[in-house]
This record gives structure tokens, sequence and C-alpha cells, in this order.
């Protein structure tokens, strides 16, 4: 029986907020029961948020606490410093996190930084319904569910990680080019 393996990890902060860490989990769409697991510092608190095919957020749980589903998802992603894992679960058992929410991950998205107080004003009574009836096995394109400015917003944040991963990487190659050609020149 395979264990929960992680799938990314890193830092919640200023430059990487819990808006960005969901953004970046839609592209694990393959992984039919994935875990976050969120610590955070300001304030302590810890706990996990049970995802379905990188869409559907089905539960969560707040370590030591009674608290669970949308009253444990709202402290975790109001999280401004701290640390995050997203786990692919396998066939680890996980039905302690399923609360049958199918709250989508384009929705927190949209509503980040400022969660509501309560899961209705987050989904709006309308909608309730709607999302009750999607089946988890029909998982919709994330463009479309995401609003414009919020999916141009995120689109920047991955360019602008991705040069600054390319200027390191290029960097550091230079660097170690001429650390090379210095030592040949000095050996010959």
């Amino acid at each position: 029986m395979p264990k929960a393996k992680i799938v990314t990890q890193g830092k919640i902060w200023a430059n990487r907020t819990t808006r960005e860490v969901l953004y970046s989990i839609l592209k694990y769409k393959k992984i039919e029961a994935g875990v976050l697991r969120i610590t955070g510092t300001k304030p302590v608190v810890e706990g996990e948020i049970c995802i379905s095919n990188g869409i559907f957020i089905i539960g969560a749980k707040l370590k030591n606490s009674t608290d669970k589903g949308y009253a444990a998802i709202r402290p975790l992603l109001m999280q401004h410093e701290g640390t995050f894992q997203y786990l692919e679960m396998g066939d680890e058992d996980i039905a302690y996190l399923d609360q049958g929410l199918k709250l989508r991950l384009t929705q927190l998205i949209n509503s980040l930084p400022a969660l509501p107080n309560k899961y209705e004003d987050l989904i709006g009574a309308s909608t309730l319904n709607k999302i009750r009836a999607i089946q988890i096995d029909e998982v919709p394109n994330e463009e479309k569910l995401i609003d414009k400015d919020t999916f141009a917003q995120l689109a920047s944040f991955e360019q602008r990680s991705m040069r600054l991963r390319a200027a390191a990487l290029w960097g550091t190659f230079a660097v170690v080019s001429i650390v090379v050609v210095l030592l040949y020149f000095f050996q010959h």
C-alpha cells in the first residue's frame, strides 16, 4: 500500500500567498485525492484541506481543534506566514477529511485574500444547490471558473516566478563557467 507522496511544498509569505498556493494546485487534476497541509505562524494554526481532482475541496480539519469544513478552511487560508505541503494520498484513508463540501478552488481563489465568515456567504444561496449537484468526475476547465482579472493576476505571478528561476539558473551557469575557465587557466 503506497504512502502519501509530497507533490509540492514551500513557504507562505508576502510573495507566495495561499491564493498562489491554491492556483498552483489547479495543475494537479490527475491527483484523485490530495491533502494540502498548512502550518501558519501568525496566528499559530495547523490543519489539512482535502482536495479532489485538483479542483474540489471536499473537507478540512484543524489540528488540535474540533473545527472542520469551512470553519477550518478559512483560518488556514487566511495565513500570511507559514509553510504548506500538497500530498498525493494514494491509497491512504482520508475519510476523516471528507465532509462532502464540493467547494471549488476557483471560488476561494476569486475571494482571497478576504474570505467571508460563513460558507453560505462565499458561495451564495443560489450557487449552493448547483455546487451540490456537481459530480466530482465532471472536472470543469479552471480557466472558465476563475474570473478574468484573477486569472491574469495569477498568470503574472507564474511569469515573475519563472523569470526569477531562469535568472538564477543562468547566473549559476555563468559563475560555474567562470570558475571552470579560471581553474583551467591556472592549471596550464
